[in-house]
């Protein structure tokens, strides 16, 4: 498997038609399966458009397999927050025959497949939901991919926060995690959390690892987020304990 990053196809590809890597005069290297991020659009039965950051599987012809939609977007550059509130913008949507808020949230949190292995994509922050991540894992992927753009956090601090995210999640759900940026931070994280040839900011490189598959459920997978709620559960039954013998003092 091959793996590019964030919209590396920077082009919006029409959802009414096929589209193949030859198009672009591209073809996965030795019979290769090729993810990578790109940008689509698709249209409603009234001729509106829809936009969407995803990310697509090709198979070693070039053929799209498999597309998985964003789910979670950021805000302000891909969803346009607080759209009840000030709905008149919505004029200035319609005059371009563009949906409003600028992209779609995904509804579907797609498995892909290749030949001996099931994964799942996380596109940009999609790494910060845990959410997410133990979704991909109970549908049977066992492995998880980050594809991501940080170049808008230049050599600031961004970089390596995003990046941090991937070994809390890759720990939660013992599973492996690739991670594809447009100009860094990429490498492997193992199901330990670990790193592997991790590579730096705004440094070319072509890396590859084998990596493990995950076909058991962690504790976090299976159970979510069940301690924090049994640990507010114990801190509320001490909370009114100690405000029952407060209240029992006093009234004595």
């Amino acid at each position: 498997l091959v793996v590019w990053p964030e919209t590396a196809i920077p082009f919006y590809i029409d959802e009414r038609r096929p589209f193949s890597l030859t198009e672009m005069g591209t073809l996965p290297p030795d019979n290769s399966y090729i993810l990578t991020g790109i940008l689509n659009v698709g249209y409603s039965p009234d001729g509106l458009a829809h936009f969407y950051n995803s990310a697509a599987l090709f198979d070693p012809a070039g053929t799209m397999l498999q597309r998985y939609k964003k789910i979670y977007l950021v805000p302000g550059s891909e969803l346009f927050p607080f759209r009840k509130v000030i709905g008149f913008t919505r004029i200035f949507f319609s005059i371009q025959r563009i949906t409003y808020g600028a992209m779609e949230e995904g509804t579907e949190a797609t498995v892909f497949s290749i030949p001996d292995a099931k994964f799942s994509v996380l596109i940009c922050y999609e790494s910060a939901f845990p959410q997410l991540s133990r979704a991909f894992r109970l549908r049977g992927a066992e492995f998880l991919v980050n594809v991501t753009n940080d170049a808008w956090f230049g050599r600031s601090f961004g970089p390596y926060q995003h990046a941090a995210f991937l070994v809390m999640r890759a720990i939660e759900n013992r599973t492996a995690v690739v991670r594809s940026a447009n100009t860094g931070i990429s490498g492997f994280i193992d199901p330990m959390g670990r790193w592997h040839q991790r590579t730096s900011l705004f440094t070319e490189a072509n890396i590859s690892e084998r990596i493990p598959l995950t076909r058991t459920m962690s504790f976090y997978t299976r159970y979510g987020d069940l301690i924090v709620y049994v640990s507010y559960a114990v801190i509320g039954a001490f909370a009114v304990k100690a405000l029952r013998k407060r209240y029992a003092g006093g009234s004595a």
